[in-house]
């Protein structure tokens, strides 16, 4: 597969951010072209705190990839950016949009932006492929049969699931299920990807190729992905920028472009993750 040539220009140089440090002005990472901006964020669930005041920017048109350890909250800043959670504070801003705490029609104008690809890929198990990919276009437009069978064949081919329209979820393989997600996904041509562990579940060799999809699909579309991940070799093969979260921190440890945050050797949790050492 194509692996991604880190050679993109950070605002700021990068380093761990030690805990506590993750207000705008504390990390330097405000992006001039910006699709997301997050600020102050914090998710509790009763008395556990997820993650607590975290800042960060989304660069627009790149694969920014949100990683670390399990249970540090990975896929849930992914669900409270999608508007599945509700933080207890914070702001999440959309093209200079504020997205908590917005109803109605300015909701849903950002929800358009994006579409999400799930760990499971939620595709409904009663409906053929062409089906779950008609949803949203259904739900959202009012375009002629004809249409929406020429829209979901082409949006089926984008991800090399062509000839497949008839086929259940239960015909197919895993890979294959995870890019019918991802053409569901890109049904209305949103701004933005979310991809919640692409990689769960699949073998390396359909694990590679959904990553090579994936960075198809950025360079020639120019979308935005933020993908969910604690895979070394996807992070390796797709990521541009990243976020590197840590459960006992909660919040934001390491951020930058991926060859920045490799090359930091003075935090041991994300020199660990990288090299993949347990300390006793």
């Amino acid at each position: 597969m194509r692996h991604r040539t880190h050679t993109h220009t950070s605002p700021a140089p990068s380093t761990s951010i030690p805990h506590g440090a993750t207000s705008p002005d504390a990390v330097s990472n405000a992006v001039s072209d910006a699709i997301i901006r997050v600020r102050d964020l914090t998710v509790r669930f009763g008395e556990r705190t997820i993650f607590e005041n975290i800042s960060f920017d989304v660069p627009r048109g790149k694969v920014f990839v949100i990683l670390g350890g399990s249970g540090c909250g990975k896929s849930t800043l992914l669900r409270t950016l999608t508007g599945l959670v509700t933080p207890v504070s914070g702001s999440i801003e959309y093209d200079g949009t504020e997205f908590l705490g917005s109803r109605d029609e300015a909701r849903r104008a950002i929800l358009r932006k994006f579409g999400i690809l799930f760990q499971s890929g939620g595709l409904f198990a009663s409906m053929t492929l062409a089906e779950n990919v008609a949803l949203p276009l259904q739900d959202a437009t009012s375009l002629s049969e004809e249409r929406l069978g020429e829209i979901v064949a082409m949006k089926l081919a984008s991800v090399g699931l062509q000839g497949f329209e008839a086929f259940l979820p239960a015909e197919i393989s895993g890979g294959m299920k995870k890019r019918a997600g991802i053409a569901r996904a890109m049904a209305l041509d949103p701004e933005i990807l979310f991809f919640d562990e692409p990689s769960a579940g699949l073998d390396p060799i359909s694990s590679a190729a959904l990553d090579n999809l994936i960075c198809e699909l950025n360079t020639a579309l120019g979308t935005t992905m933020i993908v969910v991940t604690h895979e070394l070799q996807s992070i390796d093969d797709i990521a541009d920028e990243v976020i590197m979260l840590d459960r006992s921190a909660k919040g934001i440890i390491a951020r930058g472009t991926l060859d920045e945050v490799k090359a930091i050797t003075d935090d041991k949790r994300v020199y660990n993750f990288f090299h993949r050492i347990v300390e006793a």
